[in-house]
């Protein structure tokens, strides 16, 4: 029938719902599941559309305030930084050295990697003895940052600018592959950590030395 099926108006020629109107592409049976209130007809007229598609922007938007809501400041963050990089200094943390099996599994790959602080809280960061933070460019010269960039959200993609754990973990071997062929023991820690992401820095020493204890 040529009637909308949210308010039963006609929509046929001849009058001024005809021009946008919007064809219900859903059957009888899913109209009323819907809660269509005339699931027979074929049409959602313009002015019932428009209600919908208000409708639906102001529930995008609610949902959007309580998730900015959840969302942590940037001087949360600050003092997270700060503590964490103290914490990681007085437990004598060092950087995550894995083993060539380490490589085969992403996730807990990822999860061995230590908080070590970052470049914004220089008097927290923490500098494990004996190991110098490294650039990744060093090794890796066509790489886009200094760090390696890595979502820790679990719905990055692999067309966006952080890195999947898999492919932070492929580009870690490879990154420690070459740093070994120049002499170097490789390790792995975060510095800075952000809300859907992670950086994580690589450390470097020469093969052969040992941590101070």
């Amino acid at each position: 029938m040529e009637i909308c099926a949210e308010c039963g108006e006609s929509v046929a020629m001849g009058n001024g719902r005809f021009v946008d109107r919007v064809i219900e592409a859903n059957d009888v049976d899913e109209r009323r599941e819907m809660g269509r209130r005339f699931p027979e007809g074929n049409y959602i007229c313009v002015a019932c559309d428009t209600a919908w598609q208000t409708a639906r922007f102001y529930a995008f938007d609610a949902m959007y305030a309580e998730w900015r809501s959840q969302m942590i400041s940037q001087e949360q963050s600050q003092d997270m930084a700060r503590t964490r990089s103290a914490q990681s200094a007085s437990e004598g943390q060092r950087p995550f050295t894995p083993w060539p099996e380490d490589f085969d599994a992403a996730e807990a790959f990822c999860r061995s990697i230590p908080y070590l602080g970052d470049r914004e809280h220089i008097r927290a960061a923490y500098g494990p003895p004996m190991w110098a933070r490294a650039d990744v460019r060093q090794f890796l010269p066509s790489y886009r940052y200094e760090w390696f960039f890595v979502d820790s959200s679990g719905f990055g993609g692999p067309n966006e600018p952080a890195e999947t754990p898999s492919a932070f973990v492929a580009m870690a071997k490879r990154y420690k592959e070459a740093a070994n062929a120049a002499g170097f023991e490789v390790g792995f820690g975060i510095a800075e950590v952000g809300q859907f992401q992670v950086q994580i820095a690589p450390y470097l020493r020469c093969l052969g030395r040992k941590a101070a204890t």
